[in-house]
């Protein structure tokens, strides 16, 4: 069952953050509340959201907890930068 809902196509929002420690990505799964990584690069944020998604289906399963499947096709990954001065 994990599976399945691992080949889904959730909506992978990474946000690009710079502060006093220097720039990291957040990123995180829109429909699933609660899902979400973060990484020194885009990729490395895309991939412990992949880590983080595994983590949370399992959590879900073993618990009978619903599992939101996406509504939408068209999007699979947004990117969402903040302008600097902003």
């Amino acid at each position: 069952m994990k599976n399945y809902y691992m080949s889904l196509p959730y909506t992978k929002i990474v946000t690009k953050r710079t502060d006093e420690d220097g720039t990291h990505y957040i990123s995180r799964i829109a429909e699933l509340k609660g899902c979400m990584s973060d990484g020194e690069t885009e990729t490395i944020a895309l991939k412990n959201l992949e880590e983080a998604l595994e983590c949370y289906l399992e959590s879900c399963l073993a618990h009978n907890d619903d599992i939101p499947e996406p509504q939408k096709e068209t999007v699979s990954l947004v990117k969402n930068y903040a302008l600097s001065g902003a």
